[in-house]
């Protein structure tokens, strides 16, 4: 049966209208570009992935090749920014060149190589390669030159990245507890870095089983060194991905539920407040500064881990561990007991619906952290440090479960994408839009959002929707 939300069908459809041509969101798109080609502002890479992945993701569902290339092309055209990397690192990086006004700048990172955003950027660039090497149509030269690109691009990020201090450092975390962080440290959390880490690794070897099937030599001279990191990132993300049973009253009873690094991020200055879900604000930073509720007077929780927002990085790297799964194997000579378990995915989605949905068909909300606390993320105060933050309050990452991919968790529970349904039909309707439901929990895309702030959000959302199995 056909629906709506069917490749080649009308959300789809309007998916491409809102991209073809001089439109707003294709301007866009291309001016995270601009940013690092034209202003060196390297946060145009981070922006670039975070904005306009979901719908190259759509793209290889449906089997756009074309969309492909052109995702390719704008990739491409950032490559020739690379540097030598600073300080004498293994081959080249994105590297901070902007001047005041440029975000990178701005935020005291001129010339340097932010590591997060060039991560990020290359989660995405692997992602669409991969997918054009495999996508069963005739490539051109130039399809292959970008491929081939990307392989040598990232692996000259990985081989500078797989460094002794950081197998040294996923080899400490493997003996840490929930209580060994300091406060404020991140040094033994397992983070979103390490998590594009992985997610590249499974790219990469999709990539390098198309080149061996081309009859192209596929580049093994620091093999010992990525093998040595990959096999670190695989044994730490194993053991700090927590399974748990739901109960028999849980939203999806008896579940197998999965977590990462639960209860190691509690010690972190932003989740100060991650227990407390009161409607008052805990600290006031204007017009004068002081904590408005203390530490002390709730419950701490012992399993604070990744908030709502960071955790999207799962929908990347469950799905690049699925598609790449056998080329790991035989790519990285590992064993099938090395990779997470292949019903991860589905524990990661019953953990969304059991833990973070609130649990309402016709008004879904979604807690701020993937433990299902609904805490407030980022509050602190600190006249010692000259800091004050308000936070965000109870609700506040809702907006995550649209525009962060999680809908295409669908093809696990038929109930992840009728959530995605609702919200589209709340969303598209005159007067649903408007609702104080509507303005509270998704603001970007109610009515009362800015037309810019409301394209950007439609356009992460819209695409997860498609070729998911929505009726």
């Amino acid at each position: 049966m056909s629906s709506r939300f069917s490749c080649g069908d009308s959300v789809e459809s309007q998916v491409w209208a809102s991209w073809d041509g001089s439109t707003f969101m294709h301007n866009w798109i291309q001016g995270d570009i601009n940013r690092v080609t034209q202003q060196g502002d390297v946060y145009g890479l981070y922006d670039f992935q975070i904005e306009s992945e979901n719908m190259w993701n759509m793209a290889q569902r449906c089997g756009r090749t074309n969309r492909l290339q052109e995702a390719a092309a704008l990739i491409n055209s950032t490559y020739s920014k690379l540097q030598a990397a600073p300080n004498g690192g293994y081959g080249r990086a994105w590297v901070c060149t902007g001047g005041a006004g440029t975000v990178c700048y701005d935020s005291g990172l001129a010339n340097t190589e932010v590591k997060l955003v060039s991560f990020q950027f290359l989660g995405a660039a692997t992602f669409v390669a991969n997918a054009l090497a495999n996508s069963g149509a005739a490539l051109s030269s130039s399809d292959k030159a970008f491929i081939n690109n990307t392989i040598a691009i990232t692996n000259e990020h990985l081989v500078r990245w797989a460094n002794d201090y950081q197998i040294e450092r996923l080899q400490t975390m493997m003996s840490a507890t929930t209580s060994s962080p300091a406060w404020n440290d991140s040094f033994l959390l397992f983070s979103d870095i390490d998590l594009w880490h992985l997610t590249i690794y499974a790219e990469m070897a999709g990539l390098r089983k198309w080149q061996a099937s081309q009859g192209i030599a596929v580049d093994k001279s620091n093999d010992t060194r990525l093998q040595s990191h990959m096999n670190a990132l695989l044994a730490i993300f194993n053991k700090r991905t927590s399974l748990i049973t739901a109960s028999t009253t849980a939203k999806v009873p008896g579940a197998a539920m999965a977590d990462v690094d639960r209860g190691f991020w509690g010690n972190m200055l932003a989740n100060t407040y991650a227990s407390y879900s009161g409607s008052t604000k805990p600290v006031v930073c204007s017009p004068s500064t002081y904590t408005n509720v203390s530490t002390s007077s709730f419950t701490k929780r012992n399993d604070t881990g990744w908030d709502f927002s960071h955790a999207r990085r799962l929908v990347q790297a469950m799905d690049g561990l699925e598609r790449n799964r056998a080329a790991m194997l035989s790519s990285y000579a590992l064993t099938d007991s090395q990779l997470p378990p292949t019903t991860l995915p589905k524990a990661f989605a019953a953990a969304l619906l059991n833990n973070v949905w609130n649990g309402d068909t016709a008004q879904p909300g979604f807690n701020n952290y993937w433990s299902g606390a609904n805490g407030w993320f980022g509050a602190y105060y600190s006249s010692s440090i000259s800091y004050c933050d308000e936070g965000m309050k109870p609700y506040s990452m809702a907006d995550s479960f649209p525009t962060g991919g999680y809908v295409t968790w669908a093809k696990h529970y038929p109930v992840i994408g009728q959530l995605g349904a609702t919200i589209y039909d709340l969303m598209s309707n005159s007067t649903s839009a408007g609702s104080s439901f509507m303005t509270t929990m998704y603001p970007r895309l109610s009515s009362a959002s800015g037309a810019d702030n409301k394209a950007i959000s439609m356009f992460m959302f819209l695409p997860s929707l498609v070729g998911v199995g929505i009726q």
